[in-house]
């Protein structure tokens, strides 16, 4: 079949239920049972939209919560439990002048982190990286860095074990995108000087990455090498500020790596990318210090797949680490696990 960029939201509750959030005719939430047969279907907003402008997520209880930039000059904070959708704004800005993108929360040690690049519609291929977060003090904004860029791409916030903030994304270094890491301070809820990982003078754009059970930094990228865009994986850790690359490798020899995507099952950690209508993957069983070889996925030419955001409530066991998977769009399942 082919790869479809129709991307969506997969959310997965303590039941095995899954739930679908699309943007194909405005925002729709639609709920699976058993077999994946549909139970209901419901629009959350009117408009048209794209992956960068809502992001949801799942917590304990098996609500589902989300941002929504509802492109009117707000956004808007959505609650999900059972049937009932409700809605609250957060933050108004000016549309003539100010442009959000890539909003996502996550509401973590009962605190609301909210995160977006803001951007002045007057200055082009610059934006802040925001970080605007609530806790028992009220609110608080924190501009993480200042963001230059040719074209703009999305960056991943994680945490580790001890439920520490970090986010990883790109800034233009010598007019190439270069990779950096902040850290969020707890005590003094602000953010650290950021951590610059690469300096390789090439182009990047896409950005995956996981923590593992032993905090070490699993990050997949697509990374230009003279004409084609190869898959880049660093593997790393943190102590005390400092960031230590144990690898920076190519897997296999792409030409044209798109949405790579990097997962950890059962201590296995995959990387997979499209490359056309083609996904490719390749395994490694010791955490990354070595992987096998490049393959394509059988799957693919049976059914027709996408990139996707994937959630699931925490308190499940067993389940996937990973800020996004690939998708069999006929059956929901998961490629590469």
């Amino acid at each position: 079949m082919s790869f479809s960029r129709n991307f969506i939201t997969l959310i997965k509750n303590r039941n095995n239920d899954i739930f679908e959030i699309n943007n194909q005719n405005g925002l729709i939430i639609s709920r699976y049972g058993n077999k994946n047969k549909l139970i209901y279907s419901k629009k959350i907003f009117d408009g048209h939209f794209t992956f960068i402008d809502y992001w949801f997520e799942i917590d304990n209880n098996d609500n589902i919560y989300g941002i929504v930039n509802d492109k009117k000059g707000s956004l808007i904070y959505i609650l999900i439990k059972d049937r009932i959708i409700v809605k609250k704004r957060l933050l108004n800005f000016n549309t003539i002048q100010i442009s959000i993108k890539y909003v996502s929360i996550k509401i973590i040690n009962n605190s609301i982190n909210i995160f977006y690049y803001c951007s002045e519609k007057s200055s082009p291929h610059k934006c802040n990286l925001i970080h605007y977060h609530k806790n028992t003090n009220g609110w608080r904004k924190n501009i993480i860095n200042l963001v230059s860029y040719n074209t703009l791409t999305n960056y991943v916030t994680l945490y580790n074990s001890s439920k520490n903030m970090s986010i990883l994304y790109y800034k233009l270094c010598n007019n190439h995108e270069e990779l950096f890491l902040s850290l969020f301070n707890k005590e003094s809820l602000r953010w650290e000087k950021p951590i610059q990982l690469t300096n390789s003078r090439h182009d990047k754009i896409y950005l995956s990455a996981l923590i593992d059970k032993k905090n070490n930094y699993h990050i997949l990228f697509s990374e230009k090498d003279l004409y084609k865009y190869q898959c880049s994986y660093i593997q790393g850790y943190i102590d005390n500020n400092h960031f230590t690359i144990l690898h920076y490798n190519t897997l296999g020899d792409a030409t044209a790596c798109s949405f790579p995507t990097i997962l950890e099952q059962n201590s296995r950690i995959s990387a997979q990318w499209s490359e056309y209508n083609n996904l490719y993957f390749c395994i490694s069983d010791d955490s990354g210090d070595t992987w096998g070889p490049v393959l394509i996925n059988p799957k693919i030419y049976i059914s027709t797949f996408t990139c996707c955001n994937y959630k699931t409530n925490p308190n499940r066991d067993n389940e996937i680490n990973s800020y996004s998977v690939f998708l069999d769009l006929d059956t929901f399942k998961i490629l590469g696990t």
